[in-house]
């Protein structure tokens, strides 16, 4: 069974066990030293140049090594040190893990506060992992975290596309070890989520703008593609938004679902031009929508500065909502409608889930396993100061006692 977990995978997932235990773990060559080249260990290890590239790349992306173009790949100084630092935690069993896309986005930031708030009254350490967006690298990381000690996990997963949810790892692969998912979790990976509750936030935002006197609104969805990565929280929130229309008796165009079928990661840097297309056909359609709920507010502030460019009057054409109180919509005039989701909050009861379920045998893998919903606030920015609120308290939905 072993061998055959291992052939699953693949050569470089395989090539970069072997460097790590043969050439930084033992300290074989030290922090700062140079690892042998491509071509050196392609005859190594018996394999092609492409697999050795693809497997430097995944050490690279995981600090574990750096690239220096032209002089070749280094062991990361950085690296050595946490080594280090988990060598002398791992016999304490004080380490919980905390795995995100990105270690600079600000709502992964405010994840580990709330992490980090909960380990330290528990008497943890938190170790970071960065899956740098990719699937293959997030199981990577999961898997250290577990060799480095770590009683559970805080997992925010990368965006699977179908045919990765699928063939998940989290629902063949450790089993027995207590991970709770945040935030992009989907139920098909039959682990315990803290998730947003999206589709009451599609709704409000809708009958927000419903509201303010449109009643044509569009919607970006990226849900219709099966090759296109699934959004959790937009797939929600699109339910919620035709929940909404049909509450008030509105109509929805074919016109009016803007498919924007995001290929790669992270989602914002792909859709430039599918916004300007949509708004392009937007353009030439008599009758057409006064509104669009955008995605979240990067994309939000993308349609913006498209539909400047196109000679569209935002808000007076068409009026762009957002999703997430981004940073970089906060300062943006005229003031664009979004929500705000604490995901300080998210990360605090998703550690203290995960420290409950390392103290007990329940909650790990299962099925039918609990789903804790937070609400979200909507922040009507441009028409009124103040947040819509929802009922306080996170719901649970769970076909076990909880």
């Amino acid at each position: 069974m072993g061998y055959l977990n291992s052939m699953r995978r693949g050569i470089p997932r395989q090539i970069v066990d072997r460097i790590l235990a043969e050439f930084i773990s033992n300290n074989r060559i030290s922090s700062g030293g140079r690892l042998p080249s491509v071509r050196e260990f392609a005859e190594m290890y018996n394999c092609s140049n492409s697999s050795i590239t693809h497997a430097l790349a995944n050490l690279e992306q995981s600090g574990a090594i750096v690239r220096k173009h032209g002089d070749g790949c280094f062991v990361s100084e950085t690296w050595i040190q946490i080594e280090i630092q988990t060598q002398s935690s791992r016999s304490d069993g004080n380490l919980i893990g905390l795995v995100g896309p990105s270690s600079d986005s600000e709502l992964i930031i405010d994840v580990y506060s709330g992490v980090e708030k909960i380990a330290q009254r528990s008497n943890l350490h938190v170790l970071v992992a960065n899956s740098n967006f990719e699937y293959e690298s997030e199981r990577w990381q999961v898997e250290r975290l577990i060799q480095a000690g770590c009683r559970a996990i805080a997992l925010y997963p990368v965006t699977r596309t179908a045919k990765q949810l699928n063939q998940d790892y989290l629902r063949s692969e450790f089993r027995n070890m207590p991970i709770v998912l945040i935030g992009n979790a989907l139920p098909e990976q039959c682990r315990t989520r803290v998730v947003f509750d999206n589709y009451t936030l599609g709704y409000m935002m809708t009958e927000h703008l419903l509201q303010l006197g449109h009643r044509s609104i569009a919607i970006m969805d990226n849900y219709s593609a099966p090759d296109c990565w699934i959004h959790y929280a937009v797939r929600e929130r699109v339910r919620g938004y035709h929940a909404a229309m049909s509450a008030a008796g509105a109509t929805i165009a074919e016109q009016d679902v803007w498919n924007i079928q995001t290929q790669i990661q992270p989602m914002q840097d792909a859709d430039v031009a599918q916004i300007r297309i949509a708004l392009q056909r937007w353009k030439q359609r008599p009758g057409r929508s006064t509104a669009v709920i955008a995605i979240e507010d990067h994309m939000a502030l993308q349609a913006v500065c498209a539909a400047h460019d196109l000679g569209i009057d935002v808000p007076r054409d068409l009026l762009v909502a957002g999703f997430d109180n981004r940073s970089i919509g906060r300062s943006y005039r005229p003031a664009f409608p979004t929500s705000n989701p604490d995901f300080r909050y998210a990360g605090e009861l998703a550690a203290r889930l995960a420290i409950e379920m390392a103290a007990g045998e329940g909650g790990r893998y299962m099925e039918n396993a609990p789903t804790y919903i937070i609400p979200v606030p909507l922040l009507p920015r441009g028409s009124h100061r103040q947040e819509i609120r929802v009922p306080a308290g996170v719901r649970i939905h769970s076909a076990i006692p909880v």
